[in-house]
């Protein structure tokens, strides 16, 4: 497949850092950031590829490192302007489900610690009280 210039690409990513281009070349990638929080790629297929893919063929993403980030796919019509219309919208909401659980998850714990060092302050005075020392000494 070839990289192709995106509309409104607004930056180009390059290699990650320590990459070896000994072994695999790394193009440089332009690409829109798309308000919704996603990178856009375009990408053409040759002629030969694009006969594959009519005859049933399968488009493969390979993801390099071992690790998988969000990915989607999307195809844009030959001017390109779809593809601020076609993020994967059921992607996005997911992430925005799993961002309000991890924000309110964060926000639990943060609570159970402030209550825990308020316990541990009552502790202390309860303690200071009855004229004893709790375990770490402090009065």
């Amino acid at each position: 497949m070839d990289i192709c210039k995106i509309e409104g690409f607004t930056r180009v990513l390059g290699a990650p850092e320590g990459w070896d281009h000994s072994k695999v070349e790394c193009q440089g990638l332009p690409i829109y950031d798309h308000p919704d929080g996603w990178m856009v790629s375009a990408w053409k297929p040759d002629a030969v590829e694009l006969a594959a893919l009519n005859e049933g063929g399968s488009i493969q993403l390979w993801i390099a490192k071992g690790f998988h980030p969000v990915v989607g796919l999307s195809v844009a019509d030959a001017v390109g302007e779809v593809f601020v219309q076609d993020a994967p919208k059921g992607v996005v909401q997911e992430l925005a489900a799993r961002n309000s659980e991890v924000k309110l998850l964060r926000m639990t714990i943060q609570r159970m610690q402030e209550t825990l060092s308020n316990q541990g302050r009552m502790c202390t005075i309860a303690l200071a009280a009855t004229g004893e020392q709790n375990s770490a000494g402090d009065i």
